[in-house]
């Protein structure tokens, strides 16, 4: 009979952590119409604690992966070529840029992973930079993990105008949800910076592998000076 009870005892306690709670309840409302993804998604920013680990909430690194693996299914490279109008022949002045990382600010979720104390957000930004003849191409893709959310932008400049390409480590404000409610704080992230005449653009790399990045930044930066010299 006490093993019955105490059965009992810890599913009520079960229940009530992972669906009873007024947290839980607020989680469920999100959730309500998203997908199984998005509602993993969720799960992982807002649940905290216990709630967490009895829910099943997926790890750190099965986000990121999850993150990768959307945007690899993307075929970015392809789609910036394409918004060009030019044809591979054409962008080979030099190699592509790849810029990748999370979005931090009010309209993503925010958590620090438990292994390495990354920053990870909802939201993923990918921009591709494409160089022709006489004109640098940028095509930026941006979504959402947890809805039904994207952006496109694309930008062209003539090599003449671009007055400074740069990489900077900046402060954005992070929304972060914790066991008791949401607070801001400042995250710092590294952010590939271009400057025209009357307008200033900032791309997110903080999940750029600066290894390969780097050689194609240098190679951008020669041929500007060359383009604007010649």
């Amino acid at each position: 009979m006490t093993v019955i009870l105490l059965i009992l005892i810890l599913a009520v306690a079960y229940w009530y952590i992972v669906f009873g709670s007024a947290e839980a309840k607020a989680i469920r409302q999100r959730k309500h119409g998203k997908t199984p993804d998005e509602k993993k998604v969720i799960d992982y920013f807002l649940r905290h604690g216990l709630a967490r680990k009895l829910a099943g909430v997926m790890s750190d690194s099965d986000y990121i992966t999850m993150v990768q693996t959307r945007a690899n299914s993307l075929n970015l490279r392809q789609k910036a070529i394409e918004q060009t109008g030019l044809d591979e022949d054409e962008i080979s002045e030099i190699k592509p840029i790849n810029l990748v990382g999370y979005e931090f600010g009010k309209q993503s979720w925010a958590r620090r992973t438990d292994d390495d104390n990354q920053t990870v957000s909802s939201r993923y930004e990918l921009t591709w930079i494409l160089f022709s003849e006489s004109q640098m191409h940028m095509y930026k893709y941006s979504f959402d993990m947890d809805q039904n959310w994207h952006n496109t932008e694309t930008e062209e400049f003539f090599y003449q105008d671009v007055t400074s390409v740069s990489t900077a480590t900046s402060s954005e404000s992070a929304r972060f949800v914790e066991k008791g409610g949401e607070r801001e704080e400042t995250v710092d992230t590294t952010q590939f910076r271009v400057i025209v005449p009357g307008d200033k653009m900032y791309f997110a790399m903080n999940g750029t592998d600066l290894s390969t990045a780097n050689e194609s930044v240098k190679a951008m930066k020669q041929m500007l000076r060359e383009k604007k010299n010649a």
